[in-house]
């Protein structure tokens, strides 16, 4: 995947953690910048070990956002 699909991924992933606003949603929110700030610092890092950080978060979310649904 071409680093600036991770950023814009990263980004989109973020943009729904603070809509969503719970802290477990913030948390996945403030991983998937994390590592697209590692991607803009070091754009040459693997991209393999970046796709699986975001889907790591993107599967937090998802979960976290299920989980607030279950309770509401």
């Amino acid at each position: 995947m071409p680093a600036w699909l991770l950023l814009v991924e990263a980004v989109r992933l973020g943009t729904a953690a603070a809509h969503a606003g719970t802290k477990a949603s913030l948390s996945w929110g403030a991983f998937a910048a994390t590592a697209a700030a590692h991607l803009a610092i070091h754009p040459g890092a693997g991209n393999q070990v970046l796709q699986t950080t975001l889907a790591q978060a993107r599967m937090g979310l998802m979960l976290s956002d299920e989980h607030l649904h279950r309770r509401g």
